[in-house]
């Protein structure tokens, strides 16, 4: 069932492309979430309240982060929701192993229905506020150690609180984003948004009060891993840019979008 419903999830016509600074349609974004009709499948009120819990729980780590991301100086790639896919980008974004799908090893002498369950509750975990917010928090904390304020300030509390007003601010324009695109929810999809923000920031409180874990820090941690990644990420993006015909260049070299001489307004489709 997981197969057959990934199969509609991604938006029709549109592929993972580099986001080259353009803002996708909110509208249209919703539009085609709402149009996922996963009701033709036959699904129990508990499977299809997964799916949209796993769907709303993507569009909310996404946007956080991308927002994150622009804040500290860095585009995003755009995703597009997906089972296999989103779990991929999120777990290699947020410095996880990378693996080819979510949840643990289905148990091959269960019956179908219930193998689905297991897929659909792994996925469900997956994207748990805890680990949501987890996710947020490492990418969010891993720009203080190249930031201007730690780099001008040091490492102390009084750095920390000022990083963590800075980060919070996008953090929190990233919850207004996703909120817009998800448009209304289920009652408890949408508290488990606020209980993700809650945990984020909860989050962020203990990092100004004890700073960051060594453990993060150490050679082939995950802040390491979340660093190679946008790097990586960055060099995807340059590479579109440099075939796109309206691409123009910084004093760094870097490329970036061409102001159009006759600005028209497009959507993305």
């Amino acid at each position: 069932m997981v197969e057959k419903i990934q199969k509609i999830t991604a938006v029709p016509g549109v592929e993972k492309v580099a986001n080259a600074g353009r803002t996708p349609d909110a509208n249209l974004r919703n539009e085609n979430y709402k149009s996922l009709n996963i009701d033709r499948f036959g699904l129990s009120p508990d499977a299809r309240n997964k799916v949209e819990w796993a769907r709303a729980q993507f569009e909310l780590n996404y946007q956080v982060l991308k927002s994150i991301n622009s804040a500290n100086g860095y585009e995003t790639t755009e995703e597009i929701f997906s089972f296999k896919g989103s779990y991929e980008f999120l777990q290699r974004a947020s410095g996880g192993e990378w693996v080819s799908t979510a949840g643990a090893p289905v148990d091959e002498t269960a019956t179908e229905e219930a193998a689905e369950q297991d897929q659909l509750t792994n996925l469900q975990d997956y994207f748990s506020p805890e680990n949501t917010a987890k996710r947020i928090l490492d990418v969010a904390t891993s720009f203080f150690g190249i930031s201007e304020i730690a780099k001008t300030e040091g490492d102390n509390e009084a750095a920390r609180q000022k990083f963590a007003d800075f980060i919070g601010g996008a953090i929190n324009e990233g919850f207004r984003q996703a909120r817009n695109i998800l448009g209304d929810l289920p009652e408890d999809v949408s508290d488990g948004i606020d209980k993700t923000h809650s945990l984020i920031f909860s989050g962020l409180a203990d990092f100004v009060k004890n700073g960051i874990s060594p453990e993060k820090l150490r050679p082939g941690g995950v802040f390491e891993k979340i660093a190679a990644y946008r790097e990586e990420a960055k060099a995807e993006i340059a590479a579109r840019l440099k075939s796109s015909s309206t691409v123009s260049y910084n004093s760094s070299g870097e490329a970036k979008n061409a102001p159009a001489t006759n600005p028209n307004i497009s959507t993305k489709g």
